[in-house]
Order: C-alpha cells, then sequence, then structure tokens
C-alpha cells in the first residue's frame, strides 16, 4: 500500500496492537475455565504453578503477580521496579517453599505461607 512502511506484523506494529492474556483450558474437555487479561501491550513472561493451586507469573505492566490456579483471581501483586529477565522459579530449604524472581540484576525470593499438616 502506498505509504505505508515495510515493517508489517514482523515489525514493531506487533506490540502495538496486540492484546495480552492468559487463559486457562482444561486439557480433558478443551474449554477455557477462565481467561485473566492484562492491560497494555503483549508480553512473553514465564509461568510457574505450584501443587497449593498458585500460579506465578507478570502482567504486561511488568508486576509480579501471585493468582488462584484454580480461578485466575489474583491474589497478590508487586511492581519490582524492573525488567523481568526470567520466569519465575521455586525452591524449598528446611521445609518452606520459595519462589524467586530474577529483575535486572536483583533476584526477588518469597516464601510461601506454611501448609498445615492435615
Amino acid at each position: 500500500m502506498p505509504g505505508k512502511t515495510a515493517e508489517g506484523w514482523a515489525g514493531r506494529d506487533f506490540f502495538l496492537s496486540s492484546k495480552s492474556m492468559l487463559k486457562a483450558i482444561d486439557y480433558q474437555t478443551g474449554k477455557v475455565r477462565w481467561t485473566a487479561n492484562t492491560e497494555g501491550r503483549g508480553g512473553q513472561f514465564g509461568i510457574l504453578t505450584t501443587a497449593g493451586h498458585l500460579l506465578f507469573t507478570a502482567d504486561s505492566s511488568a508486576n509480579l503477580v501471585a493468582l488462584d490456579a484454580a480461578t485466575g483471581k489474583t491474589l497478590w501483586h508487586m511492581y519490582p521496579g524492573g525488567s523481568l529477565g526470567t520466569g519465575p522459579l521455586t525452591y524449598e530449604l528446611d521445609g518452606r517453599q520459595y519462589v524467586i524472581f530474577p529483575v535486572d540484576g536483583v533476584v526477588y525470593a518469597f516464601s510461601l505461607p506454611e501448609r498445615s499438616a492435615h
């Protein structure tokens, strides 16, 4: 088209016109269980789910977020003041579970609440 740049879909307009969302799909039925829409431009953030039914990721505003894996409800969020370098990771130390997020040159570690023994 006259006056259009040659960038097209593969160019920078991809992030200007994309929509970012997270969908939970039931693997047995293929039906969408919930969708979490995020405002802003699209992003490529890692996702971590835990046996405690938590989902950790980042939103398109670079907030670290924890969601209820069953409903998609946001349970917690925090702006770490930088860009996420990779997806969240988890580890256990002395019986306590931690989630870590690398952000710019800093690694944030958060301990998860201890689960009851019953």
